[in-house]
């Protein structure tokens, strides 16, 4: 993903957000994207066990070919973490050395708790590749 570099540029991914992820279904074609749309703890081990046998390495999936698989991902991810902990999307604007700067993260409603930022988490998975490591890692940001 490139960076968004405006509060417009993160207002439009928030709206075509949806879009996005129906794309990234159909471009799946797999009978889980279904499963997917629960948005239970469990999709992330369908998600995570695809991307594994998709992809070898990040730096596969960061080609510009696959732009809709890591966004698609990443959406999913974070509506995971969005939606068992009550946050919403966010985006670093402010600090160009921050780590997240311009991609979308996932916060508390009051923006006072960082959840995590979905893209690393894609692009982690395929660095470790361990097996239930994805719902591990939710999990404890759920639990925080």
């Amino acid at each position: 993903m490139n960076e968004l570099q405006t509060r417009e540029e993160f207002e439009q991914w928030l709206f075509s957000m949806d879009d996005s992820y129906d794309i990234f279904l159909k471009m799946v074609k797999e009978d889980f994207s279904e499963k997917l749309k629960s948005f239970t703890l469990s999709s992330l081990d369908i998600l995570e066990e695809w991307l594994l046998s998709k992809f070898s390495t990040p730096d596969e999936l960061l080609f510009k070919e696959n732009k809709t698989l890591l966004e698609g991902s990443a959406i999913h991810i974070g509506e995971v973490i969005r939606k068992h902990t009550s946050g919403k999307w966010d985006i670093e604007l402010k600090n160009e050395d921050d780590a997240y700067y311009g991609l979308p993260v996932v916060v508390s409603k009051d923006e006072k708790h960082f959840f995590d930022c979905p893209y690393s988490l894609t692009t982690s998975l395929l660095d470790r590749r361990e097996k239930g490591w994805l719902k591990g890692v939710v999990e404890y940001i759920i639990d925080i």
